[in-house]
């Protein structure tokens, strides 16, 4: 009889775990910059040199003095100063806008303790037509150690109009290609996203935006359902043998 309630058990436990290794994952940070435009740095104000969005999950950094001058700006938009009829992923992205040097977003510490299988996500985009001098690079830090970069493009890197040529065929309509920078992130207790991005001219920017942070934690080792399924079924028969038997 022991035996047979163990079958049983058995069975019951591998479908439980089944199950818990397709849940869904968990969402540990978000950002899409939705009611957010204008947030960020906008030049001349060579004095102001960072900001921290009004939600906190986010700050941006610029040199010292801000080499931003007037209409430059690495700050949540939704729009193109330079192509206003620009069809831009999203709308509301955090775009930067002839930086003259490298400015730095990063996102507040996030909570990964306990989590494992944690993923990182972002789409990335230029608009216009970045030279050799522009770039875009994602980085993680986690518990406070040095950055590791898994991503980084430069020159024209989303080719704006999809053609493969790098020429801006149509600058009234630009359609730029969505680049997505992805890293599975080691465990560890806190992290910490940085994107870097300089813009040398006026007629191009560089945006990104749907930054994500998710974990899933299936359980070690689940028994596979067809495994489970004989155990259990064989411990329901005997179970209803020995009923009838009772019964007669």
């Amino acid at each position: 009889m022991k035996s047979l309630v163990l079958n049983v058990f058995a069975g019951l436990s591998a479908l439980s775990m089944v199950g818990a290794a397709h849940a869904a994952s968990i969402t540990l940070y978000e950002e899409d910059f939705t009611g957010q435009e204008g947030e960020g740095l906008t030049g001349p104000e060579p004095d102001n040199t960072s900001y921290t969005s009004s939600n906190g999950q986010w700050s941006v950094t610029t040199g010292s003095p801000s080499r931003l001058l007037v209409g430059d700006h690495a700050r949540v938009e939704d729009r193109n100063d330079f192509y206003p009829n620009a069809v831009l992923p999203g709308g509301e992205h955090f775009q930067f806008f002839d930086v003259n040097e490298p400015v730095t977003w990063t996102t507040s510490e996030i909570d990964i303790s306990g989590q494992s299988n944690v993923k990182v996500s972002l789409d990335i985009f230029e608009i216009g037509d970045a030279s050799v001098f522009d770039f875009v690079e994602v980085s993680y830090s986690v518990d406070g150690g040095a950055f590791q970069q898994f991503f980084r493009e430069t020159d024209d890197f989303s080719d704006p109009d999809g053609d493969g040529d790098g020429e801006r065929d149509d600058p009234g309509n630009l359609n730029p290609l969505v680049l997505e920078a992805m890293a599975d992130i080691p465990m560890g207790s806190t992290l910490v996203l940085q994107v870097v991005a300089d813009v040398t001219f006026s007629d191009r920017s560089i945006g990104f935006d749907n930054v994500l942070v998710t974990s899933g934690m299936p359980p070690a080792d689940p028994i596979p359902l067809p495994g489970a399924l004989p155990l259990m079924a064989a411990g329901l028969g005997v179970l209803a043998l020995r009923r009838r038997r009772q019964s007669a």
